[in-house]
């Protein structure tokens, strides 16, 4: 008699973890996007470098992205706010974005303020930039960015190394 409750049990839990692990895949048609590609970045690898030749960051479950370039002879890091194909540029609300990383083993915190993009949104920037002398090293740089899109949090992990 509890045979057919094992069984139905045991049916409904493959079918959900079968439902749960189907999801967004790692090709550059993510499903997790409702708009069209660029045909540029229509590569079938996935990638860790962005478009203007940064390490990406991702952003949530890959809901956006974020590209970091350091310009080490500045001390200027540069983040640009992403979509979820790591491709196209998004602008965001937030004025100021917060890059916590270490350095030398010990923690520091930059604010990045919004600036000029060429592909600029009345109100909003995609583009956030910040100097600091700590950038002028050509080192690793981990931490952590986080930043607000559309009334959500999000952090993401930063590995900037100079052989990448």
């Amino acid at each position: 008699m509890r045979r057919p409750i094992y069984r139905t049990l045991g049916s409904t839990l493959i079918s959900a973890s079968l439902l749960f692990w189907s999801g967004c895949g790692l090709n550059s048609e993510h499903a997790c996007c409702d708009h069209d590609h660029d045909p540029a970045c229509a590569d079938d690898s996935h990638t860790h470098i962005g478009p203007n030749g940064g390490r990406l960051i991702v952003l949530g479950d890959e809901d956006y992205h974020a590209e970091i370039i350091i310009d080490h002879a500045n001390g200027e890091a540069t983040v640009r706010i992403l979509d979820c194909t790591g491709c196209k540029p998004v602008g965001i609300d937030g004025r100021t974005i917060t890059l916590n990383f270490k350095h030398q083993g010990r923690p520091h915190q930059m604010q990045l303020a919004a600036t000029n993009c060429p592909e600029g949104q009345t109100g909003k920037s995609s583009c956030f930039s910040g100097t600091s002398d700590l950038l002028r090293d050509e080192c690793e740089l981990t931490g952590r960015l986080n930043l607000v899109i559309g009334g959500k949090p999000y952090t993401g992990r930063v590995a900037h190394h100079e052989a990448d």
